[in-house]
């Protein structure tokens, strides 16, 4: 095993997390060479693009995350659905996300509701001659991020398949979909065919602190050298797997303003979304003031 990469203090970071919409990246670091890394979520010819992060706990996974999903609601061209199942980010729920789903229970419906708005957009009409979602289509971007995907997955097992499904049509609707485990990729994705279309797109690997158990999906390979824990370190790919040094952590202050475009057509959205959508902001109020909480499960 080679010696652990080394790139000096985190690099400052902009003064906003901002989404590259042209290109389809969202910034997230420096390489040694001083290049700029980038998750990508769209691309030309391949409409939207799957990823994943993956690493220890304590390694920044919620710092990334924050700031990939700021940025994705600063653009005016995304929007943001968040499974929070370890219930982390819930400074982003009342003005960056378009759903926004707490714990197990409430992560399994938005799944059901993303099955939903999948076949929805198969059936409409809005693509290129091709038949693939573009970046001018009149439908937004529907970004989809489930935290803690390795627990939600063991727990529900019909996430799986509607998350196969998303991966196999997805990118050709505008449906990118992210999943965020704290733990090896290998044991996190529980599916073959969701690991090539996630593994496909934009891979960050976070410190591991199991190196034995380290992902064959690894971007930089299981001979990589271990990344020390509190770092601000990854992998990421796109950049040759090379060693990337994240921002800085945000401050609050600094967030940009969201402009969150509906990925859902309004006359569409009783009639075929359900309470699980339609009532989350009314469920997310009771749970902050104590009440007990019934999540649909239609």
């Amino acid at each position: 095993m080679t010696t652990t990469p080394e790139l000096g203090p985190n690099p400052q970071r902009p003064a906003a997390a901002t989404l590259d919409w042209k290109a389809g990246t969202i910034a997230v670091g420096k390489t040694r060479t001083g290049k700029t890394a980038a998750v990508r979520i769209h691309a030309q010819h391949r409409g939207a693009v799957h990823g994943m992060i993956h690493g220890s706990t304590g390694t920044g996974i919620s710092t990334l995350t924050r700031h990939l999903i700021t940025a994705e609601a600063a653009s005016g061209h995304v929007d943001p659905w968040l499974a929070d199942v370890v219930g982390d980010l819930g400074d982003l729920a009342d003005q960056h996300t378009g759903y926004y789903a707490p714990g197990i229970e409430e992560a399994a419906a938005m799944m059901r509701t993303l099955d939903r708005v999948l076949a929805l957009r198969t059936l409409d009409a809005y693509t290129d001659q091709d038949g693939r979602w573009t970046p001018d289509s009149p439908l937004p971007l529907l970004s989809v991020t489930v935290v803690g995907w390795d627990i939600l997955s063991s727990e529900v097992h019909e996430v799986i398949a509607i998350a196969e499904r998303v991966a196999m049509l997805g990118r050709r609707v505008g449906i990118a979909l992210r999943t965020v485990s704290h733990s090896p990729a290998l044991d996190a994705i529980r599916s073959a065919m969701l690991r090539q279309a996630l593994t496909g797109g934009t891979v960050v690997e976070l410190p591991n602190r199991e190196p034995q158990r380290i992902s064959a999906l690894s971007p930089a390979g299981e001979d990589a050298p271990r990344l020390p824990i509190r770092s601000g370190l990854a992998y990421v790919t796109g950049t040759g797997a090379e060693v990337v040094q994240l921002w800085q952590p945000e401050d609050p202050a600094d967030r940009p303003a969201a402009v969150l475009p509906s990925a859902i057509r309004a006359e569409d959205q009783a009639e075929h979304l359900g309470e699980a959508y339609l009532g989350w902001h009314g469920r997310l109020a009771d749970r902050r003031a104590g009440k007990a909480v019934d999540v649909p499960k239609d």
